[in-house]
């Protein structure tokens, strides 16, 4: 997802950029820090650290970091905190290289993720409110 010098606020680039998954087709999205001096065309994603991406459709999305302090890769599943009916019911969603498991509060839509990215974007973490289910 590249963030530019547009007319638009980065706020609204990443929620043009996750409105793809509203059309309904299985897609994905990721968010990295491009390195100093490269252009978004030249990035390598197989040499990108730390990122946020997720997958799915509109109205069901997997959220996952991926964070990497050149010592250690920690790779994590995004959640909400869990409910108790919710508690060991894994679930599939369904994404363009097939399904991903993963337990019902950590499922989003795409406006839940939308906040998320943005807050990813500025913070370079995500909102406290996310618990981190470690991969």
């Amino acid at each position: 997802m590249p963030i530019t010098g547009t007319m638009l606020t980065p706020d609204a680039q990443i929620a043009r950029g996750l409105q793809g998954v509203n059309t309904g087709s299985d897609t994905s999205c990721v968010l990295w820090a491009i390195p100093m001096g490269q252009d978004f065309r030249d990035a390598q994603y197989s040499q990108i650290g730390t990122y946020l991406q997720c997958a799915g459709t509109a109205d069901r999305l997997t959220i996952e970091m991926r964070f990497d302090d050149g010592i250690a890769a920690r790779h994590y599943v995004l959640g909400r905190p869990a409910t108790p009916r919710e508690m060991g019911k894994a679930e599939v969603v369904e994404n363009e290289v097939g399904g991903v498991m993963v337990l019902p509060n950590e499922v989003f839509n795409v406006e839940q993720a939308t906040r998320i990215f943005q807050y990813y974007y500025v913070h370079d973490t995500v909102p406290a409110d996310c618990e981190l289910r470690p991969l």
